[in-house]
C-alpha cells in the first residue's frame, strides 16, 4: 500500500469518525494525519538540490604517501535542510583519518566541508567516493537514503627495490652475453684493480687496496652488453592462494617492477606481460547518483567494483627509456588478480610474436605442468629464459629439479631482501 493510499484511507476514517460525533478522536487523528503528510514532505524534498564536489590533493602516489581528500556540500535549494547525514565512502584497505563522516544542519546556499586524510599503504587504483546521504524529516518517523555521483581515483605506484647488488654468474635472467667491445661496464663484475685516475667517480675507489697500498685505487668492471626482457607475471588468483595470498601477489607485483626499473636504467628494451586485470576495465565509465531504501544498501552499492569478462592479456610492448618506465609503473599500479586464464595458457598464445633479442622472465607463485611445459617449448624455441617463484619454497624446489637441465634458472623470492640481492636466489 503506497503512502498516497495510506493518506486517502486515513482521510476516509477521518469523516466517519466526524458523522458520528466523536470529536476529539477526529482532533487528534487530524493532528496526526498532518505531522504524517508533513514528515512526507520534509522527507521527500530533504535530499534535493543537495550538490558536492570533492578534491583530492593528488592523483597519484608512491605507496607509504597520504593523500588529502575535501569534499564541499551545497543547500542549493530554498528550503533549510533539518538534518542531514554524509560520508564519502573510501576503499576499506586504507586507513583514513580526519573527518569522513559528519551530521548537517544546513540553511539555503549553505556549504558544509568534510575532510579527511588516506595513508595510501599499498599499491593499486583506490576509489575515493562516492558520498552515502541520509536524512528525512524532523520527527525521524521517514528518511531518504542516496549515492552521489562522482567518484575519484588515486593511483599508488607499486614499490621499486633498488637491484644493488646482481652478481649472477654465467647465464643471467636479463641475459648477459660477453663481449670484445666494452658496452657498459657492470658495476657487480670486478675485474680487477687500478691506480685512481682524476675524474674517477668516488664509488669506483676500492677502499681496501688504497688502505692496503696507502695509493689511490679504483675498481675496473668487465665490459658487458645485456639484452632486454620480457617480464611475464602470472596474476591469477589460484596461483597465490592461502593465508599470505596478499602478501605474495604484491610481492610478484614488487619482482617485476624492480626488475624493469633495473633493466631500463641499463638502457635495454622490457616488455610486460600478464594474465591480470587493469582496474579501468571493471570501474564503470559513469556513475549515476541513485536512491535507496537503507544505509546498508547504500554502502553496498558505493562499494560495487562492477565486473570484467576481458581474456586479452595486459601488456606493455617492448620499448626503452623513462617513458617505458612510467608506463610499467602505472600499469602495474593498476594491475589485479583475475579467475580468467592461467599464465600457461596466456605465455602459450603470445610467446611466438615477442621478440626473441629480449629474455624471457616469468614470476609466479605457483608452477603447473602447463606452466612447465610452455617454458620449455619457448626455451627450445631460442628464448634465453628464466624463472621467480613467489614465497612458495616446494615449488621453487619441484621447478628447480624440472629446470635445470634444460639450462633455465630459477630464482625464490621469499621477500625483497632476496630481491635486492639475487645472487642469494639462484640454485
Amino acid at each position: 500500500m503506497s503512502r498516497l493510499t495510506r493518506f486517502l484511507f486515513l482521510l476516509f476514517v477521518l469523516l466517519l469518525i466526524h458523522l458520528y460525533g466523536l470529536g476529539f478522536l477526529a482532533y487528534s487523528l487530524y493532528a496526526l494525519a498532518g505531522v504524517l503528510l508533513s514528515s512526507w514532505l520534509m522527507s521527500r524534498q530533504s535530499l534535493a538540490g543537495i550538490e558536492h564536489k570533492r578534491t583530492v590533493s593528488r592523483q597519484r602516489c608512491d605507496v607509504g604517501e597520504s593523500v588529502t581528500v575535501s569534499v564541499e556540500i551545497t543547500n542549493a535549494k530554498s528550503l533549510p535542510v533539518l538534518w542531514m547525514l554524509v560520508e564519502d565512502y573510501v576503499t576499506g584497505r586504507l586507513p583514513v583519518s580526519g573527518e569522513r563522516l559528519r551530521v548537517f544542519s544546513m540553511r539555503p546556499g549553505q556549504t558544509g566541508l568534510l575532510r579527511y586524510e588516506v595513508k595510501c599503504l599499498c599499491r593499486g587504483y583506490h576509489a575515493m567516493g562516492p558520498l552515502l546521504f541520509e536524512s528525512g524529516d524532523l520527527f525521524g518517523l521517514s528518511r531518504k537514503f542516496r549515492t552521489g555521483s562522482t567518484v575519484d581515483y588515486v593511483t599508488v605506484l607499486p614499490k621499486v627495490v633498488p637491484l644493488t647488488t646482481y652478481g649472477i654468474s654465467t647465464h643471467r635472467p636479463i641475459g648477459e652475453v660477453r663481449v670484445q667491445t666494452q658496452i657498459h661496464e657492470d658495476p657487480t663484475r670486478l675485474a680487477g684493480v687500478r691506480e685512481y685516475v682524476r675524474g674517477d667517480s668516488l664509488n669506483r675507489v676500492h677502499w681496501k687496496a688504497t688502505a692496503r697500498t696507502g695509493t689511490l685505487h679504483s675498481k675496473v668492471y668487465e665490459p658487458t652488453t645485456m639484452i632486454g626482457a620480457n617480464i611475464v607475471l602470472d596474476f591469477h588468483v589460484d596461483t597465490y592462494e592461502g593465508p599470505e595470498a596478499f602478501e605474495r601477489s604484491e610481492l610478484a607485483v614488487t619482482t617485476a617492477i624492480s626488475l624493469a626499473a633495473y633493466i631500463l636504467e641499463h638502457k635495454q628494451q622490457v616488455g610486460f606481460l600478464s594474465n591480470g586485470r587493469d582496474a579501468l576495465d571493471r570501474i564503470k565509465e559513469e556513475r549515476e547518483g541513485a536512491e535507496v531504501a537503507s544505509r546498508s544498501e547504500a554502502r553496498r552499492l558505493a562499494s560495487e567494483e562492477g565486473t570484467s569478462d576481458r581474456l586479452r592479456p595486459v601488456e606493455v610492448r617492448n620499448r626503452r627509456g623513462d617513458a617505458q618506465l612510467e608506463q610499467m609503473l602505472v600499469t602495474l599500479a593498476r594491475l589485479e588478480l583475475t579467475d580468467g586464464l592461467s599464465v600457461g595458457e596466456v605465455l602459450l598464445a603470445e610467446y611466438t610474436r615477442l621478440p626473441r633479442d629480449a629474455a624471457l622472465i616469468v614470476i609466479t607463485g605457483r608452477v603447473d605442468p602447463l606452466l612447465l611445459e610452455v617454458i620449455t617449448e619457448v626455451k627450445r624455441s631460442g628464448f634465453v629464459v628464466a624463472m621467480f617463484v613467489i614465497n612458495h619454497a616446494v615449488e621453487w624446489e619441484r621447478s628447480v629439479v624440472s629446470l635445470a637441465p634444460l639450462g633455465i634458472q630459477c630464482y625464490h623470492v621469499r621477500d625483497e631482501r632476496d630481491l635486492a640481492d639475487l645472487a642469494v636466489a639462484t640454485f
